[in-house]
This record gives structure tokens, C-alpha cells and sequence, in this order.
């Protein structure tokens, strides 16, 4: 794929608890072939020319040389995360924000290095044609120019009227509120999702559906790693 040349900043999320991982090696670093997600991350961004990095986490284990790290106040939920990190956003340029405990193929790096739609939500809708007994959905980041900064920035701000202690979907909320969609307040994690992958279009979606994962349990990673990773390791 050509590379395109553009001004962008890029920002990885790895402030989370990861209270269901239980592994001693954070999620985050875990690593795939001896190399740390998250630095596998940081090295595919740099070699598609993206040089500002910023690495927002509490763990000073996460710095990586090169990068800007920002550390969040500490147990802030994600939406203040992303609320706090407004002001550090390109204004004369794109903005990516991944999630730090994801595994990157190739092909959605180079997906989400080029695209230039307005505002772009990058994910999986259908299940895993790899793994077909994966029933997750999940969301691996979003991109946006200056006209769709205003766009997420304004479902941001609108989230946090949704949100409550009970409440553990404040990504898919954002998404949902993205996509234009009127919100019940206090529903849960299966409404919310529901709500966005029903109306959600190419618009804004990019259906990304290879080896591209993320982690939220150990064990899921192994499963990933022997019937997903070992038998497509030509597209990492």
C-alpha cells in the first residue's frame, strides 16, 4: 500500500486496570514473538512515518523511548481519559487514538495510518472469520481530521450523561453518540453495542476482520495466539 504523507499525532490508551487479564505480564506488554504489543504498536506507526506518539498510562513500565507519555489522575475512568487528552490533539492535522493492548496486523495499520475520512471507527462488526466461535465485537480505535475532532469531541462531552457507577460501556456509548444514535440512559454493555452495530455505516465504520485482536483475558490471548496468530502469521 502507498503511504500517504500527513501531518498526525497518535495517541495509545493503555491507562486501563486490567482487573481481568490476571497474568503477572500486563496486557499490554505481553509479548508475541518476543516483542511487546505495545512496541510492536509504536515500531508499525514509525515505520509508516508517524513520529508523534503519545503514550497515555499509569504504568511507568509503558514509557517508550521516543514517545511523550502522559499519566491520567489516578483510578480516572476511560471518558476522562479521552476527555483529558483533548487539548493534545492535531489541530492542523489527523488524530489517532488505538488501544494500547491491541495486536495490529499489517494491512489495519496501514488501513488506519492512511484513511482520511472525516471520523473513523475502526473494528469488527461480524465475528472473527478466523476464530468462528468468537462472538465479540469489538473496537480497536478511531481516527478523526479537524472537523470530526469537533464530532467526537462533542460525543464525549454528551457520554458523561450517560454514564453512572454501574455502567461499563463508555467506549460504546462515545461510538453510539458518534453515529448520531438517540441513548437510553443507564443501559448496559449489550444495549449499547447492540445500538451501534445496528446503525452504525461505512461511513464511519472500518470493518477490520484478520488477525487483528484485542485482550481483555489471558486465556483468551493463548486461545488467540495457537488457533488465530500461529496459523496467519504472514499477515502480521
Amino acid at each position: 500500500m502507498v503511504l500517504l504523507v500527513q501531518s498526525i499525532k497518535a495517541f495509545l490508551l493503555c491507562a486501563g486496570k486490567g482487573a481481568r487479564w490476571k497474568n503477572a505480564t500486563p496486557k499490554h506488554v505481553i509479548p508475541v514473538d518476543n516483542e511487546p504489543i505495545l512496541h510492536r504498536t509504536v515500531r508499525m506507526l514509525r515505520e509508516r512515518k508517524v513520529s508523534d506518539i503519545t503514550i497515555v498510562a499509569h504504568n511507568q513500565n509503558y514509557k517508550v523511548n521516543g514517545c511523550k507519555f502522559v499519566e491520567p489522575k489516578p483510578n480516572s475512568p476511560k471518558l476522562t481519559t479521552n476527555l483529558n487528552i483533548i487539548s493534545l490533539w492535531n489541530r492542523k492535522g489527523r488524530t489517532i487514538i488505538l488501544h494500547g493492548d491491541t495486536f495490529f496486523s499489517r494491512n489495519a495499520m496501514d488501513r488506519i495510518v492512511n484513511n482520511k475520512k472525516e471520523i473513523a471507527i475502526f473494528g469488527r462488526r461480524e465475528k472473527s472469520k478466523y476464530w468462528p466461535k468468537s462472538s465479540w465485537i469489538e473496537v480497536y480505535g478511531v481516527s478523526f481530521d479537524e472537523k470530526g475532532a469537533r464530532r467526537y469531541r462533542k460525543a464525549l462531552l454528551k457520554a458523561c450523561y450517560y454514564m453512572n457507577d454501574k455502567v461499563f460501556a463508555d467506549g460504546w456509548i462515545v461510538y453510539s453518540l458518534v453515529i448520531g444514535q438517540f441513548l437510553k440512559q443507564n443501559g448496559n454493555s449489550d444495549y449499547y453495542k447492540k445500538i451501534y452495530c445496528d446503525n452504525v455505516t461505512d461511513e464511519v465504520h472500518e470493518e477490520i476482520n484478520d488477525i487483528t485482536d484485542d485482550f481483555d483475558f489471558h486465556r483468551r490471548f493463548l486461545l488467540w495466539l495457537e488457533n488465530v496468530y500461529k496459523k496467519h502469521k504472514d499477515e502480521a
